[in-house]
């Protein structure tokens, strides 16, 4: 029962993170098929055209499947399949990052104390202050053999704060529905990925800043979305693609 609900939760947790990772066109929307079972059935690309619709990418191992379609009864038609537990348009689907949301803290001095982070702006890290970061790493700091995916812009895997622990192996763009692997395929063309990487894993290294957990392994994996624009749930990664599920 446990693993069913797992599963059922990563399915939820699909839906989610891969409603934001697609622009619709003028033509055509792009839609997630969530399906009961945890698999895509083998007709799936057969009743997606049935139904008006073209097939782009089947994420196996989370019931999942992406389609396009321009026709306004896809998503009923291929709802009314019993085998399929709902059928969304990506279309309204987004979130766009205002000018000031990423100005950073108020205007006005910074507390200039050493952290215990001791790299270049460690204590320029007011925010790791607030949750006590310094203090975690005294016990840890992560673990290499963990993997945390980061649905975002991408990312930038030379930057000299992340590059050691970018796991290009696990990342992916997922632009177009189906992923293709490698950290230069997921490169960073916004800097918002990037940063949220750096939040996340950003090397205690002598120069730059110091992540929550810089130890482990970041994998950048990057939607299809508009400039300016980010998926706000990182923690979803496994949804991007196989080269992200199976490794975390």
């Amino acid at each position: 029962m446990r693993g069913r609900s797992t599963s059922r939760w990563l399915l939820a947790g699909a839906a989610t993170v891969l409603s934001l990772a697609f622009a619709s066109s003028a033509s055509a929307d792009s839609y997630i098929v969530l399906y009961k079972g945890n698999a895509v059935p083998s007709s799936a690309k057969a009743d997606v055209k049935a139904a008006g619709g073209t097939f782009v990418h089947a994420y196996d191992k989370i019931g999942v499947a992406i389609a396009r379609s321009g026709s306004a009864s896809f998503a009923a038609k291929l709802g009314g399949d019993k085998r399929v537990e709902g059928v969304s348009s990506t279309a309204r689907f987004g979130s766009k990052l205002r000018a000031d949301e990423a100005a950073g803290p108020p205007p006005g001095d910074l507390p200039n104390e050493p952290a215990t982070d001791a790299d270049t702006f460690s204590p320029m890290q007011w925010d790791m202050r607030q949750i006590h970061t310094p203090q975690a790493h005294q016990t840890t700091a992560g673990s290499p053999s963990v993997v945390v995916g980061d649905i975002d812009t991408g990312i930038d895997a030379n930057h000299p704060d992340l590059r050691q622990n970018v796991s290009s192996a696990d990342s992916a763009n997922c632009v177009k529905g189906a992923p293709v692997p490698g950290a230069a395929a997921a490169a960073d063309d916004n800097g918002h990925g990037t940063h949220t990487a750096g939040t996340i894993a950003a090397a205690s290294n002598g120069i730059g800043i110091v992540g929550v957990a810089p130890k482990v392994k970041v994998a950048g994996s990057r939607p299809a979305t508009p400039p300016g624009s980010s998926s706000p749930r990182p923690s979803s990664a496994r949804s991007c693609g196989p080269a992200i599920a199976n490794s975390t």
